[in-house]
């Protein structure tokens, strides 16, 4: 009675999956993308890091271009990925403007929020910074093909969104929202929402609950076709996909969560 009840819920909402009643398992949207992606391919890692998701795309056998500004996080993804052959790193921050030179904000909170604005109280200038706009450097690079593109730069998402040749018509996007950072600078989740759309991409919404503390573990909601009512204090990452029928696959690989 129980299981009929919660398909009959589900099946009233649009898009919004069985995954949702399994919040607090683990749950990783470039992971979920690498498992859509298969073997072989050339990835755009945004926002590095220590190389995490660089990792996932290596062992797949893709190729990797990466971007890490934080010169702190740029050494541990230089320590991890810098010897591997299949990996183009830079240490420029990605931006709608080549050539600037800009702050950039560190925090020891988390490593994970270094940024060029600083939107937390812990924030504190870093280093300065060279910027380059994602489609110059690519061409800089001789770079024709991106399979996926991966973005999470704390805020400045739609900015490198703007700074893509999508010409390149990657088969998969995956991007950062969090309207507490971006309404500071000037737009909104529907604006970058609509800026994917009309690029061709339908969307997917992985939409986790307001962050409670920075550095540590958050509470993920669930998996929905429609930007969540309440983004103005949410977060989360929107998926894109230029085919519908990996869209649909995505839907079925999160509902096994």
């Amino acid at each position: 009675m129980l299981s009929q009840l919660k398909r009959a819920v589900i099946s009233v909402l649009p898009r919004v999956f069985v995954a949702q009643y399994r919040h607090k398992r683990h749950v990783d949207e470039v992971a979920m993308m690498a498992a859509l992606c298969g073997r072989g391919g050339v990835m755009v890692d945004v926002g590095a890091h220590h190389g995490g998701s660089t990792e996932q795309f290596l062992a797949l056998g893709w190729k990797v271009i990466a971007y890490e500004p934080d010169p702190n996080n740029r050494a541990k993804f230089i320590e991890a990925h810098g010897s591997n052959p299949s990996v183009q790193w830079s240490p420029d921050a990605i931006s709608l403007k080549d050539g600037e030179k800009v702050q950039l904000f560190a925090s020891d909170v988390s490593t994970g929020i270094s940024g060029l604005s600083a939107f937390h109280p812990s924030h504190e200038p870093l280093a300065i910074v060279n910027t380059v706009r994602l489609d110059a450097d690519l061409k800089r690079r001789g770079v024709e093909k991106v399979d996926f593109l991966k973005i999470d730069v704390e805020g400045f998402d739609f900015f490198a969104l703007q700074s893509f040749d999508w010409a390149l018509h990657p088969r998969f996007a995956v991007y950062e929202f969090e309207n507490n950072k971006t309404v500071p600078l000037g737009y909104t989740l529907d604006d970058s929402a609509a800026f994917m759309r009309g690029q061709g991409y339908h969307l997917l919404y992985s939409v986790w609950e307001p962050i409670v503390r920075y550095g540590t573990s958050h509470t993920w909601r669930g998996l929905y076709g429609d930007p969540p009512a309440d983004a103005a204090v949410c977060w989360g990452n929107v998926m894109c996909f230029r085919d519908h029928a990996d869209m649909g696959r995505a839907e079925k690989l999160f509902a096994k969560r």
